[in-house]
């Protein structure tokens, strides 16, 4: 594998290496596919592709597909310490899309409290939160804690997305998604 050092931290030791080109990060991704995923380039080309379109198409029915399918082959014993965590559940979640150079940021903070994550694309903007139990109940939190409102300003549609993750089924449950307009009227309330 080629890479080159980003950063460096004398004092510690330590490295940030980084690709230099993404040719060299899509060949390393072809290699990991292939060799740790146990899944064909084009299977995972098809999931690439299907969770980048969802995003910039609103199409949180696909997004939901693909992350309750990529959950689904791992086994209940790899599960069991932790599937009563929606942080490994979010974990996983954020490395996939930051992998995928999807925009997200994880516990994005405001005065109202501290976001799950937050997707931008060029034309949306997801605010997201994760629960273990119903998704209604993080789309509730979302609203109560007005997640959104960092972002009422920005010329992207706002998708408030709940995520609801059950721990006897070991993964994605369901989602709930609701959209906020452009310019909310400020007297209006959610």
């Amino acid at each position: 594998m080629y890479s080159t050092s980003k950063k460096l931290d004398r004092k510690e030791g330590l490295y940030l290496l980084d690709y230099p080109n993404r040719e060299v990060r899509d060949s390393f991704l072809d290699f990991a596919v292939e060799h740790y995923a146990n899944s064909s380039f084009d299977e995972m080309a098809y999931i690439v592709e299907t969770l980048k379109d969802s995003l910039h198409n609103k199409d949180i029915q696909s997004f939901f597909t693909v992350i309750h399918s990529l959950f689904s082959p791992i086994t209940s014993k790899q599960l069991e310490k932790v599937k009563e965590y929606e942080g490994f559940y979010h974990s996983i979640i954020y490395i996939v899309l930051k992998i995928l150079g999807i925009q997200i940021e994880c516990e994005v903070q405001s005065n109202f409290g501290s976001t799950d994550a937050v997707i931008k694309t060029e034309d949306y903007i997801y605010v997201i939160e994760f629960k273990m139990g119903k998704a209604n109940n993080a789309l509730e939190q979302i609203k109560k804690k007005k997640y959104f409102e960092p972002y009422l300003a920005d010329k992207q549609e706002i998708l408030l997305v709940g995520l609801g993750f059950d721990k006897s089924k070991r993964n994605l449950d369901d989602f709930v998604v609701e959209e906020i307009p452009i310019f909310l009227d400020q007297t209006q309330t959610l």
